[in-house]
């Protein structure tokens, strides 16, 4: 498909929708078990011993720390985490096509139950299994251009 303003329009507003879909998850799913834990005085305890002998997941337990003590920001960030997870491996494709957007929507969707209640409905399991599923994706993202990049300046000199 070439890639053209039309094109980008409507899978800017396919991202938006699946922003809200999983804004929506968010918003809809309460704290449980030891995210209560980080969201007391247990949580602030780990921080202040630097997550001594915890599990060594620096950004997830920031992250988990930040979701549990301030609302609106576990809603938006399990929004954009969500559709970020929808949209990288697209754009990874480097693709304008709206089934690739939609069959990566729907392949997220068709996850084990039991998975997607560890990822979206635990806020301790998203904050650290989708914030480093995400920032691989990033990572990827990057070094695809580098070496497509490398790739074409071998080509043609």
């Amino acid at each position: 498909m070439i890639r053209t303003e039309k094109n980008w329009k409507l899978l800017g507003l396919i991202g938006f929708l699946v922003f809200l879909f999983y804004t929506y998850i968010a918003y809809r799913t309460p704290l449980t078990h030891d995210d209560w834990n980080w969201g007391m005085n247990v949580g602030m305890e780990r921080f202040h011993n630097g997550f001594k002998d915890y599990n060594g997941r620096y950004f997830g337990n920031y992250t988990e720390l930040l979701i549990t003590r301030i609302g609106w920001l576990r809603i938006l960030l399990m929004g954009l985490f969500g559709s970020l997870m929808v949209i990288l491996p697209a754009l990874i494709s480097k693709t304008t096509s709206l089934g690739v957007y939609l069959l990566s929507f729907l392949l997220f969707l068709t996850v084990p139950a039991n998975m997607f209640a560890q990822t979206y409905g635990w806020a301790a399991g998203f904050s650290n299994y989708n914030t480093a599923a995400v920032f691989i994706l990033l990572y990827l993202l990057i070094i695809k251009n580098i070496f497509m990049i490398r790739s074409l300046h071998i080509a043609y000199g």
